[in-house]
C-alpha cells in the first residue's frame, strides 16, 4: 500500500507541472495581447492628440480674426458716430432756392380712381356684358377689390377707363 501512495503523488505532480505550464503559456499569451492591445490604445491616444491640437490651432486662429474684426468693426462704428455728428452739426443748406414755373397747358389733372369707382364701373359692364372671357375677367377684377388689390391696378387689368 506504501507503493501506490507514491504513485499518486507522482500523477499529481505531473499533474500539477502540466497546468503550471498551460498556465505560463497563457500568462504569456495574455501579455502579448495586452501588448497589442496596449500599443493600439497608444497609437489611438496619439491620434487623437494630434486632431485635439489640430481643432485647438484653428480655434485660436478663429479667434484672433474674430478679435481683429470686432476691432475693425468697433474703429467704423466709432467713424460713422462721428461722421454723423458732424453731418448733424452741420446747417443745411437748400440745392434749390427757387422752385420751376409751370405753364398752365402743363398742368395734368390727376384723376383718383377709388375702389369703389372701379367696382361700379365693372358691376355695370358685367349686367351688359355677354362675352363669357369678359366676364370672367370682371368677376376676377370684383373678387380682387373685395380684397383689396389696389383699385388703380384692377382698373388698368379690365381696362377700364374711368
Amino acid at each position: 500500500m506504501s507503493e501506490q501512495k507514491p504513485v499518486e503523488e507522482t500523477v499529481d505532480s505531473q499533474r500539477l507541472e502540466s497546468l503550471i505550464e498551460d498556465l505560463s503559456k497563457s500568462l504569456n499569451k495574455d501579455d502579448e495581447a495586452v501588448e497589442i492591445i496596449s500599443k493600439g490604445a497608444d497609437a489611438i491616444v496619439e491620434q487623437n492628440k494630434a486632431l485635439v491640437e489640430a481643432v485647438e490651432k484653428s480655434i485660436a486662429s478663429i479667434n484672433e480674426k474674430l478679435e481683429s474684426f470686432v476691432n475693425r468693426l468697433d474703429s467704423l462704428e466709432g467713424n460713422l458716430e462721428k461722421g454723423l455728428n458732424d453731418l448733424a452739426s452741420q446747417p443745411i443748406q437748400k440745392a434749390i432756392t427757387a422752385e420751376a414755373e409751370v405753364a398752365p397747358a402743363e398742368v395734368q389733372e390727376t384723376v383718383v380712381i377709388s375702389k369703389s369707382m372701379v367696382l361700379e364701373t365693372a358691376i355695370a359692364e358685367l349686367k351688359t356684358c355677354s362675352n363669357p372671357q369678359r366676364l370672367a375677367e370682371l368677376r376676377k377684377g370684383i373678387a380682387q377689390l373685395e380684397s383689396n388689390y389696389a383699385p388703380e391696378v384692377v382698373a388698368k387689368s379690365l381696362n377700364i377707363n374711368l
